[in-house]
């Protein structure tokens, strides 16, 4: 399947990569719900990201047999070549500390694009950011419906917060008290 290319995403275009320490973390995070091959997990990471991304077989391979060498995954069966993998009580103990300390795991994740967006002219980091915004509104529409109540209802009260601050943004700049 062809990459897409993402309407809001044409200023990182060629960007292939996120941190190896994440790629494990969201093997075991999808492994947590399925039983996967490494080509379903290839295929179910470039089809969240509209096409937009898909590891490789050279990062997800190595990754698959290090997880079962450390204990955190299984090949519970084989289809044909393929292996099929399932998330251990060790793995599923590593997410459950991850969670536990998901604030740290957000700053990292948020760091690698902040830096490069911090180097940029600020008229074009804030394009880069309504950018950015844009995306994750389009794509959180897209997750509403795999929701529980409960996850809707966290998410609402998180989303009215941040309706509050980008309110406080757009009157702060109408008014021009930024300048």
């Amino acid at each position: 399947m062809p990459r897409q290319s993402h309407p809001h995403l044409h200023w990182h275009d060629g960007l292939q990569a996120i941190p190896r320490g994440m790629l494990k973390l969201l093997i075991l995070r999808l492994l947590e719900n399925s039983e996967m091959s490494g080509i379903d997990l290839m295929r179910l990471m470039e089809e969240r990201t509209g096409g937009v991304w898909r590891p490789s077989p050279g990062s997800v391979y190595p990754l698959l047999a290090g997880l079962e060498h450390h204990g955190m995954i299984q090949a519970v069966r084989t289809d044909g070549r393929s292996k099929i993998y399932a998330i251990t009580d060790k793995g599923l103990n590593v997410l459950k500390n991850v969670r536990n300390r998901q604030e740290s795991v957000e700053q990292k994740v948020r760091v690698g694009p902040l830096f490069w967006l911090s180097l940029l002219e600020p008229e074009d980091r804030a394009s880069a950011y309504v950018k950015l915004i844009t995306v994750v509104i389009s794509r959180l529409k897209e997750s509403v419906g795999e929701l529980t109540t409960s996850q809707r209802r966290k998410t609402v009260r998180l989303l009215r917060g941040l309706s509050e601050e980008i309110s406080s943004i757009i009157d702060e700049m109408e008014d021009g008290s930024t300048d």
